[in-house]
Order: structure tokens, then C-alpha cells, then sequence
């Protein structure tokens, strides 16, 4: 008799949880979408100071939300063969309509008792688009982890020998095979992270604000994101000049 070495989902061994998520009346999930005051896979902490006005009513991040606008998509955006940096920073700061799985109806972030005082990044998220029906079927499966990943531009630092993230702009969420905040999946709810950096030059970035919008609804959107991206950071311009990348 051969022997056999067998791999298989260890997340939810010795709790009570069943891996099921149930939806509300509309057919929203409650998740952890991320986390503040928290490192990533890669041992990057994001702060939450710095990042609180993200979350305010008054932001043009929650106001996207409060319209009814924010679309997630199936992972983040990967640099296509030929594709200068602006360009790709285009893609980053606009939604694929092809690409879309979810749309997120609220967010929120909810203190936890951690030593650390980490403040997890809550979410209401209902599959929809031409991607949606594979999430759906993600969130139903019991056997599935569902994993989310911020997709932001952020002020880093370094403090001896961690890098520090500030977030200085959110564009979404996306569904991620695997989240880079450990407790942004679906058996966290009530790791390893695909790491793609670069610099964003704010040349670009200012070059892709005042653009005159072109045919298309995406560059039109990216126009958009860039000019609340740099509204966003101004402040950080002026007082704090380290680089700025996106993360996704």
C-alpha cells in the first residue's frame, strides 16, 4: 500500500465556524476587506494615523461609496508588455468594466482589542458583473477562502528596520487569491501577498490629472482618480518629501 500525502484547508481546524457566510436581505456579504495598525506578509505595517481621513464622510473615497460607485475587481492590475509606468498608472486609478466581480456597498472600520491596537477595515460586498457569479460561488463554497486586497497609493517611511505605510488615497478592493493583511478573507470574518511596487512619479500623476479626458470611460475615470489622488496627498507634498508608491 502506497503511502499518501494529502494537502488540505487547515484555516478553520479546531474553531467552531463552519465556513459559511450568509448574505443579507440585498444579498451583501459581511468581510474583512484589510486592517490598519497591522503588517503585511511582507513585514510592512500600515498605520492608522495618517490614514483616518480615508474613512471620513467628507472624503472622496467614501463618497464614491456613498453613490453607490465602488466596483471591485478580479485581482489587481498588472502592467501589460509595452506599458510605460503612466500608463499603467492609468489602469491602477480606473476600474475594468470586463473585470468586474463586486460591488461594495459600505465600509467601516472597527476596533479590535489587540495590544497593537489594530483597527480591521470592514465591508459590505455583493457579487456582481461579468466576474461576479465566480465570487458568488467563492463566498457560497464552504471549502473557499475568500481573500480581499486594498489597491491605494501610499507614503512610505522607514523607522529602523520596518517600512512604515501611510495610506494616501484608496481607488478599491480587489479579490485576491490570497490577502496580504492576514485577516482580510472570508474565514475571518464575523498569508501571502503578491507584492508589485512602483514608484508612482508625480509628474505622471499630476500629467494624468489635468489631461483633457479622452473617448472611454476609463481614462475619463482614471482623470478623475488622479485628481483626487492629488488633492489627497497636497498636504503630504509640502511637508513630508519621501517617495510614493502605489500598493496593490
Amino acid at each position: 500500500m502506497q503511502n499518501v500525502i494529502r494537502f488540505t484547508a487547515t484555516k478553520l481546524a479546531n474553531t467552531n465556524k463552519e465556513g459559511i457566510l450568509r448574505p443579507d436581505a440585498d444579498g451583501y456579504y459581511e468581510l474583512c476587506i484589510g486592517a490598519l495598525n497591522s503588517f503585511n506578509s511582507a513585514g510592512e505595517y500600515y498605520t492608522l494615523k495618517g490614514a483616518e481621513e480615508l474613512f471620513s464622510s467628507s472624503s472622496s473615497f467614501m463618497r464614491r461609496i456613498a453613490n453607490g460607485c465602488l466596483k471591485s475587481e478580479v485581482d489587481h492590475p498588472r502592467p501589460e508588455p509595452g506599458m510605460t509606468d503612466k500608463q499603467y498608472l492609468e489602469r491602477v486609478l480606473s476600474i475594468e468594466q470586463k473585470n468586474v466581480c463586486a460591488h461594495i456597498k459600505e465600509i467601516w472600520l472597527k476596533p479590535t482589542s489587540t495590544s497593537n491596537g489594530m483597527v480591521l477595515i470592514m465591508g459590505k460586498v455583493k457579487p456582481a458583473g461579468v466576474k461576479g457569479p465566480a465570487l458568488k460561488d467563492a463566498l457560497d463554497n464552504k471549502h473557499e477562502n475568500v481573500c480581499f486586497s486594498i489597491r491605494a497609493l501610499t507614503s512610505d517611511y522607514m523607522q529602523g528596520s520596518t517600512r512604515y505605510r501611510v495610506l494616501k488615497y484608496i481607488q478599491t478592493f480587489d479579490w485576491v487569491t490570497e490577502p496580504g493583511i492576514s485577516t482580510a478573507n472570508k474565514w475571518d470574518a464575523p498569508a501571502l501577498e503578491s507584492l508589485s511596487d512602483k514608484i508612482i512619479l508625480l509628474n505622471d500623476l499630476k500629467s494624468i490629472a489635468h489631461a483633457k479626458p479622452m473617448n472611454g470611460l476609463s481614462m475619463e475615470e482614471a482623470n478623475v482618480s488622479a485628481i483626487d489622488a492629488l488633492q489627497s496627498i497636497q498636504r503630504s507634498l509640502n511637508t513630508n518629501p519621501v517617495p510614493f508608491y502605489s500598493q496593490w
